[in-house]
């Protein structure tokens, strides 16, 4: 009887174990408003970690197809970044990985706008492996105060040089793109108040990104 009850155990406490092993996103629900729906873009970074079975590593990503948004965004997986006509996308994680996700979104000025979508990840090889998540983005109807802004450029316009000010706390690196959207220049490692040589930039608008353990975005005009 002791040896019924213990193989029992065993296998009630391997059920759960194979109930709890699975791809996985590290929330059920992010969301971040009041962005500056003049900034090039701004995003939600995540992890998915996969704890499935031994030999479960390949899945795919699914977006959902009816998801309200009013305007742009992409989605990045460890591989690549996929603009809004990308459906679905497969990928590769080991037993025990863990990557790092992005959600972008691209307001183009749209103020007072929100985008919502679901992303789920699959399983290709067991099709009760999956997990899910929502994802919100809104911009302000109206134009942010200056002072309260993520990210400060300054001075703007700019001749020679421009200083960058967040509220990371840690290094983080610039990235400057044109209107075309094309990187321009990179920054590796900066911190708050270190000064950005542009002066080889030409004279137009361009739009910068801070990127850290979160990522925030603007634009300055180069003289």
């Amino acid at each position: 009887m002791k040896k019924y009850i213990t193989l029992l155990l065993l296998a009630t406490g391997f059920l759960f174990q194979s109930a709890q092993a699975q791809i996985e996103i590290e929330k059920d629900s992010f969301t971040t408003v009041d962005q500056d729906f003049n900034a090039f873009d701004f995003s939600i970074k995540f992890k998915v970690v996969n704890n499935s079975s031994p030999n479960d590593t390949l899945f795919y990503w699914k977006r959902d197809a009816n998801s309200n948004c009013g305007f742009d965004n992409a989605i990045c997986d460890m591989n690549l970044c996929y603009p809004v006509e990308t459906d679905s996308a497969s990928f590769e994680m080991g037993v025990g990985d863990e990557a790092t996700f992005f959600i972008y979104f691209y307001p183009a000025g749209n103020s007072g706008a929100c985008c919502d979508l679901t992303l789920y990840l699959v399983s290709r090889t067991n099709g009760n492996n999956v997990d899910s998540a929502h994802f919100e983005g809104c911009t302000l109807a109206s134009i942010f105060n200056p002072e309260n802004k993520p990210l400060k450029v300054y001075p703007n316009p700019a001749n020679s040089e421009l200083k960058v000010e967040t509220n990371l706390p840690n290094s983080y690196s610039v990235e400057i793109y044109d209107q075309t959207g094309h990187l321009v220049d990179l920054v590796p490692e900066s911190f708050d108040n270190t000064a950005v040589d542009i002066s080889d930039l030409p004279a137009g608008l361009y739009y910068i990104r801070a990127v850290g353990d979160s990522i925030f975005s603007g634009s300055f005009q180069k003289l």
